[in-house]
């Protein structure tokens, strides 16, 4: 009788590992595969202009397409360059009707698409010395524009640390207009800036409530990995905890935010010291803004 019974139990394993073996083969095979030809592309490239721009304009033209080709693979967005895409014969790398024809032939050839990320900087008619910098997202198969992305207005001249931060802004938004549009550029789902889920406590010193908002809309709509935002505690106007959702690591939300505070000292003429001092924290982030000062002038004034 024991033995019937042993027989029974081993019988019933042998025939749940086999079920098990055959759902996993079977996964495997029913599992889509992704060929190197099938994910999406993108290509920096400037925006032509009929007229030459003139001084700092033009070196901010000239040196941001770079600064974003760079901050877009350190997020895991690797660009491709144009001399391979078909378009060997063209010296400037702007979206000309040559480069566009050319990028439609490559892209014909391929089963993903091809995104172009064309970048230009439009000046304020009141202020001239203000600049925006715009990306387009430009679909090469479908002409259509998925979404535009911009940041803070930026005073020229902008040193190097000023254009990097500005195009570490504009590769943030990229990222995540691309994720909202359903574009596939890597070959995983493993990012270079993020992880399990985590939540960060982030504090707000001295942070009028116009700032306060402006700062926690450039975190939600450009940081990548973004999840959500609770606010803990708020004591007084100008000073509030909150916790921050994120997928992104410690250490690369302490850049980000580090590159945010350049970007908007950079739109602000006056004194170079600090505006704001950056904490990093074991529970999470702290931020203070200096007494008397101004930051997201074109938002909240000053």
């Amino acid at each position: 009788m024991i033995r019937n019974l042993i027989f029974r139990i081993t019988r019933v394993i042998g025939l749940i590992v086999t079920f098990l073996t055959l759902s996993l083969a079977s996964l495997c095979v029913l599992a889509p595969t992704i060929s190197a030809e099938e994910y999406d592309q993108v290509i920096v490239l400037s925006k032509t202009t009929s007229v030459k721009e003139e001084g700092n304009n033009q070196a901010i033209t000239d040196a941001l397409p770079i600064a974003l080709s760079m901050a877009l693979t350190e997020i895991g967005i690797t660009p491709i360059d144009a001399r391979f895409a078909g378009a060997t014969f063209l010296e400037d790398v702007q979206t000309s009707p040559e480069m566009i024809e050319a990028l439609q032939l490559y892209d014909a050839e391929r089963t993903g698409r091809l995104l172009i990320l064309e970048v230009s900087v439009t000046p304020d008619m009141a202020n001239p010395e203000l600049m925006t910098p715009i990306v387009s997202m430009i679909d090469v198969k479908s002409g259509l524009i998925p979404a535009i992305v911009s940041t803070l207005q930026v005073l020229v001249p902008l040193d190097h640390a000023s254009i990097n931060a500005v195009a570490t802004a504009l590769a943030r938004s990229v990222a995540m207009r691309m994720d909202e549009n359903g574009y596939i550029v890597k070959p995983s789902k493993i990012k270079p800036w993020g992880g399990t889920a985590r939540k960060v406590r982030l504090a707000l010193e001295g942070f009028n409530g116009c700032e306060q908002q402006v700062l926690l809309t450039i975190m939600e709509e450009e940081f990548p990995g973004f999840l959500g935002i609770e606010l803990e505690k708020a004591p007084n106007p100008d000073y509030s905890i909150y916790n921050y959702h994120t997928t992104a690591t410690k250490q690369r939300l302490n850049k980000w935010v580090r590159l945010m505070i350049a970007e908007n000292r950079a739109s602000m003429s006056g004194s170079t010291s600090d505006k704001v001092r950056l904490y990093v924290q074991k529970e999470g982030l702290r931020l203070q803004k200096i007494k008397n000062t101004v930051i997201f002038r074109a938002e909240c004034g000053g």
